[in-house]
C-alpha cells in the first residue's frame, strides 16, 4: 500500500463484493453473512478478525488471490471501518453496501454521527445497492447520489415509548426544517420512527420489517411488504439468535442482505438453524437453575454499553454482575479518555434487580463513581484492581442470573476466563457437575 496506494483499485476482485459498515454490529453481521454464504456453497473471502481498515481489506483480498492476482473466491464479504469508507468503496466497487447504524461512538476515534455519515456518503456510488437501517434517521439518509436503497427495521415493541430519554440523543429535530420531531415510537439513541409535524418529513418504510419477537419459542417473524424480490407481504419465520434488540437488528440486516443477494426466504430460515452469533460476543451457560450470561460491551463507547445495560435491566429475577470494561491498555503510552462513561446510561443498572456489582481493573473508581451518580446503592458495589478476581468476589447465594460483562480488549484474557470460573464455582458450591 505504501509503494502503490492505488493497489486496491487495480487488484482483481471476486465476482461479488459486499461491504458492511456502521457503528455497531458490523463484525457480527459480517461473520453471519460469511457463515450463511459458505453454507450456501459459496467460497468467501472475509476479514473475520475485524481488521477493517484499508490495509486489513488489502491483506484479506491478497490472501484469497492466486500468485498471479486472480481471486480464488466467489464473494468478498468485507467489514469496513466507517472512516475508511470514503477510499475503500470507490476502490472495491461493492455490489452491496450494508450500513447497520450510525450512532454516537468512541470519542477518540469518531466524531459526531453526521460527520461519520458524511464520510460513508462520500464513498457511495449510484451503482451500489445500499442495505440501510430504516429506524436510524442518519443511516437511512445515505445514498443521496441515487443508489438503490433497501430498508430494514423492527416494528413497534411493547417497551417502546414516544419520549426520548437517556444521554446520547443525536436526532431531535427535523433534518429538513429543524422543527422538533414527533416520535411514533422511540427505542434508544435516535433509533425508532419519527415524523415532522410541519414539513411532512418521516422515517422511511422498511422493506424487511420484524413484526413478531417470540422470546419463549426463540422465533422471529419478518415481513417483507415492500421488497422488490418478494410477493406482497411475504413473511419469514426463523430462529431467533439472541433476544436483545441489538442482535435482532443484526438478524434482520442479515435477512435483507441474503434475500437481496438471491437466497430464497425458506432457505434463509434453514440457514438460521445452522449459524449463530460467535460466543465471544454473547453466550449463555447454565448450572442447575443459575444462568451465566457473558456479554461483550464495546469499551469506550457509551451507546454500546447502554444497550448491554438495557438488556441486563430487562432480565427477570435476582442478578449479580461483574463489570470489566478497562480500556487503559488499549493504546500503550496514551491517556484514556473517560468522558464516554457519561454517554453510557448506567442508570439501567440502578433498581433493576441487580443485587451485586463487582467492578474490576485500573479504572474501577471511574466506573464506581458513575454507578453512584446513576443511583446504584453503594452497598451493592465493590471494586478490585485485578479483573480476574471479580469472579470470586460475587456471592452466588439466591442468585438467578450472573452477568459477565467485558469489552473487546479482554474477551479471552478476562471474559472467557471469568465465565469458566463461574461455572467451576457453581459446580463446586452446588454439587452440579454439568453445565449447559
Amino acid at each position: 500500500m505504501h509503494l502503490f496506494p492505488e493497489f486496491l483499485a487495480v487488484l482483481r476482485k471476486p465476482p461479488k463484493v459486499i461491504c458492511i459498515t456502521g457503528t455497531n454490529g458490523k463484525t457480527t453481521v459480517s461473520n453471519l453473512v460469511t457463515d450463511a454464504l459458505r453454507a450456501e456453497g459459496y467460497t468467501v473471502a472475509n476479514n473475520s478478525t475485524g481488521y477493517n481498515t484499508r490495509n486489513g481489506v488489502a491483506l484479506t483480498l491478497i490472501e484469497e488471490s492466486t500468485f498471479w492476482g486472480r481471486p480464488r473466491t466467489d464473494v468478498a464479504v468485507l467489514e469496513t471501518y466507517e472512516h475508511s469508507s470514503a477510499t475503500l468503496f470507490p476502490a472495491l466497487h461493492p455490489d452491496f453496501v450494508v450500513c447497520t447504524n450510525i450512532i454516537r461512538d468512541s470519542v477518540p476515534f469518531n466524531g459526531y454521527p453526521e460527520f461519520i455519515a458524511g464520510l460513508i456518503e462520500s464513498g457511495i456510488r449510484p451503482e451500489m445497492t445500499l442495505i440501510l437501517n430504516a429506524d436510524d434517521l442518519i443511516c437511512a439518509a445515505l445514498g443521496a447520489c441515487g443508489s438503490r436503497k433497501v430498508m430494514f427495521g423492527v416494528g413497534l415493541q411493547p417497551d417502546d415509548t414516544v419520549t426520548p430519554t437517556g444521554t446520547a440523543l443525536d436526532v431531535l429535530v427535523c433534518p429538513e426544517c429543524q422543527t422538533t420531531l414527533i416520535w411514533d415510537y422511540w427505542r434508544y439513541s435516535h433509533i425508532g420512527r419519527a415524523h415532522c409535524p410541519e414539513c411532512g418529513f418521516a422515517s422511511p418504510e422498511a422493506d424487511y420489517l420484524v413484526t413478531s419477537i417470540d422470546s419463549g419459542a426463540q422465533a422471529l417473524t419478518i415481513t417483507c411488504p415492500n421488497s422488490s424480490v418478494t410477493s406482497a407481504d411475504e413473511q419469514l419465520s426463523c430462529h431467533l439468535f439472541v433476544n436483545n434488540m441489538a442482535n435482532i437488528y443484526n438478524q434482520v440486516t442479515l435477512v435483507a442482505l441474503l434475500h437481496e443477494f438471491g437466497v430464497a426466504l425458506p432457505r434463509i430460515a434453514e440457514l438460521f438453524s445452522a449459524i449463530n452469533i460467535v460466543p465471544d460476543r454473547w453466550a449463555e451457560d447454565s448450572v442447575g437453575e443459575v444462568t451465566i450470561i457473558r456479554q461483550l460491551a464495546k469499551g469506550q463507547v457509551g451507546t454500546a454499553c447502554s444497550r448491554a445495560f438495557s438488556y441486563i435491566a430487562g432480565l427477570s429475577g435476582k442478578k449479580a454482575m461483574v463489570l470489566n470494561l478497562d480500556d487503559v491498555h488499549h493504546i500503550q503510552n496514551d491517556v484514556e479518555n473517560t468522558c464516554w462513561l457519561y454517554d453510557a446510561d448506567y442508570e439501567f443498572l440502578a433498581n433493576s434487580g441487580i443485587e451485586q456489582i463487582v467492578v474490576g481493573g485500573v479504572r474501577r473508581h471511574d466506573h464506581i463513581l458513575r454507578l453512584l451518580i446513576a443511583g446504584v446503592e453503594p452497598n451493592r458495589i465493590r471494586g478490585v484492581a485485578d479483573e480476574l478476581s471479580t469472579a470470586d468476589m460475587l456471592s452466588l447465594d439466591n442468585i438467578d442470573t450472573i452477568l459477565n460483562v467485558y469489552n473487546e480488549e479482554n474477551i479471552f484474557t478476562t471474559g472467557a476466563v471469568i465465565q469458566d470460573r463461574f461455572i467451576e464455582r457453581l459446580r463446586s458450591e452446588r454439587g452440579d457437575s454439568h453445565a449447559n
